[in-house]
């Protein structure tokens, strides 16, 4: 059983940008953060908010550019949505089934690194307490990941 606690949202994006700071001033990419609510999870969300931070750095094209986080309070439903967007190179979307599959990788190792395992482990760890994961894609520019978790 999953021990759901309130995480401060803000404070651990925070943590998480302080841990990729290097990577972020690297590729200068430009990280835009509003207003996060807190939610009812675990220690595990910090490793969603890495990931799809980290894919917003990676899957680009040159260097440049920008990450946003933004959340949507939806009280009614007791879930907040968390968005994640970026102006990389986008989901083709013929992978739209795929992309949250195990070991599923849409480059090759020597384009970009990784083990696809990434947004699998996102899904899986959502779901524990009660959440989900979407994405869409603007191809050949920009992906926005959305991912709820309850508020309480």
């Amino acid at each position: 059983e999953v021990t759901q606690t309130r995480i401060d949202t803000e404070a651990m994006v925070a943590e998480v940008l302080d841990e990729l700071g290097d990577e972020i001033r690297r590729r200068n990419v430009r990280i835009e953060v509003g207003a996060l609510t807190p939610v009812l999870a675990d220690r595990h969300l910090k490793m969603v908010f890495r990931h799809l931070l980290m894919n917003g750095l990676l899957y680009r094209s040159g260097e440049g550019g920008f990450v946003s986080i933004t959340c949507e309070n939806r009280p009614a439903e007791k879930f907040s949505v968390f968005c994640i967007a970026d102006d990389g190179f986008g989901i083709d979307p013929h992978f739209q089934q795929r992309v949250f599959e195990l070991f599923e990788r849409l480059h090759r190792w020597d384009e970009i690194p990784g083990t696809g395992l990434g947004l699998a482990l996102c899904r899986r760890i959502l779901k524990r307490f009660g959440g989900e994961i979407w994405y869409q894609s603007n191809e050949p520019k920009g992906s926005r990941f959305y991912f709820r978790v309850p508020t309480g």
